[in-house]
């Protein structure tokens, strides 16, 4: 082992605060005085250009892939549906838009409902309007055995090589083999398919459909379209619940916003409070709770002793687990209540720093505005990366298959087939069909696209993460390095940080993004590849695959805390990444107890923060939605709604979301701050030469000062008294 460093005050025995332990050679030397550095630095040169100019060639080639798949795809394959053949109505078959169902049954099945997806076990071909009246193919049979010139062949929905009033069949036939529909109802165009309008309607069926015989001796009811009913209804219910309830979201989302930045401000003054009636709060519980669990384990053996038990298979278990649970709570009651006596000065020091970056956000409320921008961008990121994965989407094939062959055709069935070149083979001599199997071909140099474009969104989304990161980053150092604030604070910090970081780090921000979306990328494989051996795994397999994504999971929680730290520390120096990520780790090592115990207390506070806004807001909106709050019936009028849950819904998401983005910024304003703080402190020592940039209320808690320059702001408070008596006997003499 090297030359160890100067002994540091241990906070266990003494009321300061230095360092967590000893110096040591593999945490790097402390960080020395620069008496150059006033905070961040402006002179500063690219970072990481070879990473930019990779980032630069990889942004190239997205838009090769971009061009030909918004040149080469069509996207009216997702807007129009695919019949049984694989072919897009509208597409594939001119003029024919929406999908029609032979037998609308099979799409009530409990097999055809999977979420709010509809799968039908019919023939399905492309209409070009959909049925205008009701249709019972009986009526047709008994007309075609009376006199066939009756017979409406025009009514007749076929497929689309079956012509039935040529086809030689009587009516009868073409419904057996499901050449024709057997039967249908009026109906309307419903997101590209047909659906009948007593299901859109909320109505019973047409009562010449329903209980009457179809053919092949089939009835319809009632019940057979209850859950396709049920479906439909239910999403047109949720539609119009959205669309009437749309400005009580509104109000509770504007709501949530104001709670979260009031909180924010007052956490300036309220932190210490909260997070020390947690603490006590938490030890009471723990106290409570471990003595109920030793009183009923008492009671037990003193119902024994006096032969009270009669059931001792029960009592021997709950003997055991009043006992259990009493041990495991007292113990945990014991470590916390040492945690809390040992580590009494450095959460004194956490909550310190989450009140100083209550203050930092309050000279610079805007930046609790910023998130809005990386959230555009994510969302602009999401739409860019949605949009080419289906037009990649679109540029496939259908994949058909033989059915119904002959053991002597030459074919066998569930080998893949074309339907031209099939049935112009086949067609005249065998009954074998090609049918679609419900599926497309990728080629291959679609599915290295489809992976390009999925690592690009990983790389893209992290890039604006980390350029969010670096940019507030950059803004609360400046707070903190101004020696007098708020008048040394820089102007506009948060706009000169924004400039800084794409100016200079763009590089910096693609290599640290690009560590991130790599493990990401092997993360999503591990799933896919999980699912797709998921019937034929073994135990060791899946204890493997387990393994796997637990270490990667593992490895990116540590890359990205790793990453926002190394983001800090280029914000102030402007160094590379790899050179900063070294620095602020073994800074963070040199002082890991009050990281974690920083980490661990700024999480719970603004996890009850979070909590605390979530619940202001929806516990109001429940008895409003509810209908139980009948004071604004005379100001606004509540909208009649079929799911009260579904407005509440996205209120609590969207409150959520809204007090994730607030807390983010007072977040990184903490992290900011503290690695801040330890360079403070290994870089100065409170001379006159080398001050302290922290707060008084963080020197006190440390058991630091400013000697000299307390002394020569006493001695110039002196002086100007001084001078102000003069001048008043002065005035008095005059």
């Amino acid at each position: 082992m090297g030359k160890k460093n100067n002994e540091v005050e241990d906070i266990s025995d003494r009321e300061s605060i230095s360092s967590d332990d000893e110096d040591k050679p593999y945490y790097g030397e402390p960080l020395t005085y620069d008496p150059s550095f006033k905070g961040p630095i402006k002179n500063r040169s690219c970072t990481d250009v070879i990473c930019c100019l990779i980032f630069v060639a990889f942004c190239v080639g997205l838009g090769f892939i971009a061009y030909y798949a918004y040149t080469s795809g069509d996207l009216e394959k997702f807007v129009y549906k695919a019949d049984s053949l694989g072919q897009i109505c509208h597409v594939d078959v001119e003029n024919k838009r929406y999908l029609f169902y032979f037998d609308y049954r099979t799409c009530s099945s409990n097999d055809s409902l999977t979420g709010f997806e509809v799968t039908c076990n019919t023939p399905q071909v492309c209409v070009e309007q959909c049925p205008t009246e009701n249709f019972n193919g009986n009526d047709q049979q008994s007309m075609y055995l009376t006199n066939p010139t009756n017979v409406r062949w025009d009514l007749f929905i076929c497929k689309y090589n079956v012509n039935p009033e040529t086809s030689g069949k009587e009516p009868k036939e073409l419904f057996e083999d499901e050449d024709c529909a057997s039967y249908y109802v009026e109906s309307s165009k419903y997101n590209g398919r047909c659906v009948p309008d007593f299901i859109l309607q909320g109505s019973s069926v047409p009562a010449d459909i329903v209980n009457t015989t179809l053919p092949n001796n089939q009835t319809l009811t009632e019940e057979d379209l209850d859950a396709l009913d049920s479906l439909i209804a239910v999403g047109n219910q949720i539609a119009s619940d959205l669309q009437d309830s749309w400005w009580i979201i509104l109000i509770g989302l504007g709501i949530a916003a104001i709670v979260a930045f009031v909180i924010i401000i007052l956490m300036r003054w309220l932190a210490k409070l909260m997070i020390w009636i947690i603490i006590f709060g938490v030890l009471i519980l723990l106290a409570l709770t471990t003595s109920y669990c030793f009183v009923n384990y008492f009671n037990l053996l003193e119902a024994e002793e006096n032969g009270q038990i009669t059931d001792y298979e029960t009592y021997d278990t709950m003997l055991g687990v009043w006992l259990g649970f009493g041990i495991t709570l007292g113990v945990l009651f014991l470590i916390f209540f040492l945690l809390i006596i040992f580590l009494r000065k450095r959460i004194q020091l956490a909550i310190e720093l989450i009140a100083e970056a209550s203050r930092a956000i309050g000279y610079m409320l805007y930046t609790l505005f910023w998130p809005l921008i990386p959230f555009v961008l994510q969302l602009a990121v999401l739409g860019f990366w949605g949009s080419l994965t289906l037009f990649l989407a679109t540029i496939s094939v259908p994949i058909y298959y033989v059915e119904d062959a002959e053991p002597n055709l030459g074919v066998n069935n569930g080998s893949e087939c074309i339907p031209e070149d099939f049935y112009a083979l086949y067609g005249n001599t065998s009954n074998a069909v090609c049918v679609w199997g419900g599926s497309y071909y990728w080629e291959w140099t679609i599915w290295t696209y489809q992976f390009y474009n999925l690592f690009a969104l990983f790389w893209f989304l992290n890039l604006v993460i980390a350029f969010g990161e670096m940019s507030l980053a950059g803004a609360f150092a400046g707070y903190y390095w101004a020696f007098t604030k708020p008048d040394d604070i820089p102007s506009i910090p948060l706009i000169r940080s924004v400039w800084r970081s794409l100016r200079y780090h763009l590089g910096s921000l693609a290599f640290g993004s690009f560590l991130i979306a790599v493990l990401q990328f092997v993360r999503s494989i591990l799933e896919g590849l999980e699912k797709k051996f998921k019937g034929a795994e073994n135990p060791i397999s899946k204890f493997f695959f387990k393994c796997l994504k637990c270490c990667f999971w593992c490895l990116e929680k540590f890359l990205r805390w790793l990453n926002r730290n190394a983001y800090i520390e280029i914000a102030v120096y402007g160094k590379n990444f790899c050179s900063s990520a070294k620095t602020v780790f073994f800074l963070l090592m040199r002082n890991i107890v009050r990281a974690a115990v920083l980490d661990g207390v700024t999480s719970f506070l603004l996890f009850l923060a979070k909590m605390t806004v979530v619940l202001i807001v929806i516990i109001p909106a429940f008895y409003f939605l509810s209908g139980q709050v009948t004071v604004t019936d005379n100001v606004v009028v509540m909208p009649d709604l079929n799911y009260a849950w579904v407005p509440l819904l996205l209120i609590i998401i969207g409150s959520y979301v809204i007090a994730s983005a607030f807390f983010g910024v007072y977040d990184m304003a903490v992290d900011t701050l503290f690695i801040c703080f330890l360079e403070d402190c290994e870089r100065h020592d409170g001379s006159p030469e080398k001050p302290y940039y922290m707060s008084k209320n963080l020197m006190n808690i440390c058991g630091k000062n400013n000697k000299e320059m307390e002394k020569a702001i006493k001695q110039a408070e002196k002086e100007a008294k001084k001078k102000e008596k003069e001048q008043k006997k002065k005035n008095k003499n005059k």
